[in-house]
């Protein structure tokens, strides 16, 4: 993932997993997840096979190092936070950039909403705590007001998080 952020700069914003890795330093697969614009997908297309995933709104290429990534493109994701709100708040963390902890909050609450009670929810978990134990908030609480739902607070009395 380094490498895209080195080749597309500020156009590719590493999300998920990986990103909460960034924070708290631990070691992660080659695997991962990104919202890039527009212009970083078509540079990516002109190099990489894309393969698009309708049904889950996201793209995803196999990189040099062998690597799957998915892409979230533009507005066309479905996630609850727009690519130039990430890309407004992303930090440089490891070589990459990636989004801040409270995007990468609300980010990992819906992956744990949709993924709970498979196997990948339990990392979604997993990384939640991280998250909370190790990144360090620091944009004002507006940005988590203005994407938290009601159902996300009471999540952790729901799903024993």
């Amino acid at each position: 993932m380094k490498f895209l952020s080195q080749t597309l700069n500020d156009e590719i914003i590493v999300i998920g997993g990986r990103a909460v890795h960034a924070y708290d330093c631990k070691n992660v697969t080659s695997d991962g997840d990104a919202m890039i614009s527009y212009r970083a997908e078509g540079e990516l297309r002109d190099s990489y096979l894309i393969t698009k995933n309708p049904r889950r709104k996201k793209s995803r290429f196999q990189c040099e190092a062998n690597c799957d990534i998915d892409l979230y493109v533009g507005c066309q994701h479905g996630l609850r936070i727009t690519f130039e709100e990430i890309q407004a708040y992303h930090e440089k963390r490891d070589g990459m950039n990636v989004a801040c902890p409270e995007h990468l909050l609300v980010l990992k609450i819906d992956a744990f909403k949709d993924r709970h009670g498979k196997p990948k929810g339990a990392k979604d978990k997993e990384d939640l705590i991280r998250l909370l134990i190790h990144a360090p908030f620091k944009h004002p609480p507006s940005i988590l007001e203005k994407h938290f739902e009601p159902e996300d607070i009471e999540l952790h009395l729901e799903k024993n998080l």
